[in-house]
């Protein structure tokens, strides 16, 4: 028997469309954005390609998350490095790719200079100096780390950890 997605305790599903308008659209239009096929391209008159990673920084903004640091994000490709698996390209699939990458950072640049992301909260780094995606402020990874964990003690006080609460030393 098949199962689906109702057979499945915690799955989530989200609509994405098939355009996207580099614009606050990204974050106000009621499913995930993710780039334009051919109705995308009619519809918006924008480039036609698609990238999940549009999908990864919307869904991220919906789960809550308010700072994103981006690791590996190369947004390059050549014959002699295609992806971090074993996976070999052809020529012109490596072409199509970094046309797609182009694309991509085109819109985000886009959105980052007008101000798209500053009105929604949200705040993008990467941390990869050499990347091709330079929609972002590049923040070395330490720094990203030292941030993410705050004001995380960095060997947590446990002790009086199991009595009760008013006896604890914190």
């Amino acid at each position: 028997m098949q199962k689906g997605v109702p057979d499945c305790p915690n799955v989530w599903a989200f609509q994405r469309h098939s355009w996207l308008r580099p614009n606050d659209d990204f974050f106000t239009a009621d499913g995930a954005l993710w780039g334009n096929h051919e109705s995308g391209c009619r519809k918006t008159g924008e480039k036609k390609t698609v990238c999940t990673m549009l999908l990864g920084l919307r869904l991220l903004y919906y789960l809550g998350a308010r700072r994103i640091y981006l690791l590996g994000v190369d947004f390059r490709m050549d014959a002699g490095y295609g992806y971090s698996f074993n996976q070999d390209r052809a020529e012109d699939a490596v072409s199509s790719n970094n046309g797609q990458f182009a694309v991509v950072n085109e819109w985000l640049v886009k959105m980052q200079n007008d101000g798209v992301f500053k009105r929604f909260g949200l705040e993008v780094f990467n941390c990869y100096q050499s990347s091709g995606l330079r929609a972002f402020p590049y923040v070395p990874f330490e720094s990203a780390i030292k941030d993410a964990c705050g004001i995380i003690e960095q060997v947590p006080d446990l002790s009086n950890y199991y009595d009760p609460e008013p006896s604890r030393s914190k």
